[in-house]
């Protein structure tokens, strides 16, 4: 074999060699994957409420007895889940968390009525009321289940997860480690820190209601307010490059957007929009979801239908919504910082740093 032939040969398998860590973009470029819809799943794999069912199993498989006996004498049991864990029930007329003085604060606390936990006192295991219950300020729970609603007072912490079938109200400076729900509602006063909360109906502040342009007042947008650079693919536009709808007009359809996307304000947008970046200005509408990879800028009183998810930071501005109901969505982010008035029809769930409520 001449010298040529091999000279040939080794350049055409370094060439190769380079080629190889390309192929997954050169696929992209050939079929346009990135067209289609990101895989979210708006619940995720476990329920929001699911410590809060398990504990409620526990309830009724080993300490429905004494809640029983307690429920009819009317008098205070304390005992041992199969002689391990410490238990106290308090009747309907004690609503105070007691003393235990053989391990104090380790002790689970079970109400037949409404359950009061004294300021700056800490409850190191679950705590269970069939009515209300209601923290001073800088208390410290664990886990918090009640068949009625939970009131937390300013500066309070919760270690693991709370549930109220009814409502939730989260006093200012609070902080949420775990998972909030309720049944009904989750109320968010100022300054406090979150993770994980879920309701049909999560307020941040004093709600308002934005009231939109109607559809018909808008001018549609078309091709001629896009990048040149566009294209139809799946059911969807694509452009490659930055997007700016101007303001006061209506665009029909879903976008793909390969760079970032702006909206002016009274923008209208019905359908979903995936891009790099989201800059959504005051009293727009997205009828569908919102799925950016850098992060989303909501401005006051903008409205999102769908899910608003993003690999980055949200800010939602004064008076956003997201979701609608009776349908739930999902906000979900690295972190957020929230203004007053905003409402989240679903799950708000950071997956960083917690989230603060402003005032």
């Amino acid at each position: 074999m001449s010298v040529t032939v091999v000279t040939v040969l080794f350049f055409a398998l370094v060439v190769g060699l380079l080629l190889v860590p390309l192929v997954p973009a050169l696929r992209e470029i050939r079929s346009r994957f990135d067209a289609e819809a990101l895989p979210i799943a708006a619940d995720g794999r476990v329920s929001s409420t699911y410590f809060a069912e398990r504990f409620r199993a526990v309830l009724a498989d080993r300490l429905a007895g004494p809640v029983e006996e307690v429920r009819a004498n009317g008098q205070l049991l304390r005992g041992r889940i199969d002689g391990g864990e410490s238990f106290v029930v308090l009747p309907a007329a004690q609503t105070r968390v007691p003393v235990d003085h053989d391990s104090p604060d380790e002790t689970m606390v079970l109400a037949v009525g409404d359950l009061e936990v004294e300021p700056e006192r800490a409850v190191g295991r679950e705590v269970f009321a069939e009515g209300d219950v209601r923290t001073g300020d800088h208390a410290v729970l664990r886990a918090t289940l009640a068949d009625g609603d939970v009131t937390l007072g300013e500066g309070t912490t919760s270690l693991r997860w709370i549930h109220a079938d009814g409502e939730v109200r989260v006093g200012p400076r609070a902080l949420l480690h775990g998972r909030v729900s309720a049944g009904r509602r989750i109320r968010v006063a100022e300054g406090v820190r979150f993770e994980r909360l879920h309701a049909p109906r999560v307020e941040f502040g004093n709600p308002i209601d934005p009231e939109p342009r109607p559809p018909e007042d808008l001018r549609p947008s078309g091709p001629e307010d896009l990048d040149p650079r566009t294209e139809t693919a799946a059911g969807r536009t694509i452009v490659h490059g930055d997007v700016t709808l101007p303001a006061g007009t209506r665009w029909t359809g879903d976008l793909v957007v390969r760079g970032s996307l702006r909206a002016g304000p009274e923008t209208r947008i019905e359908g979903s929009v995936k891009a790099r970046g989201v800059h959504l200005e005051s009293s727009t509408v997205v009828t569908g979801s919102v799925v950016s990879t850098k992060g989303a800028s909501i401005g006051p009183e903008v409205r999102i239908d769908g899910l608003l998810i993003t690999e980055g930071h949200v800010r939602l501005g004064h008076g956003s919504v997201v979701g609608r109901e009776p349908d739930t969505a999902t906000l979900r982010a690295e972190t957020i910082d929230v203004e007053a008035g905003c409402v989240v029809h679903g799950t708000v769930w950071v997956t960083e740093d917690g989230g603060w409520t402003e005032s």
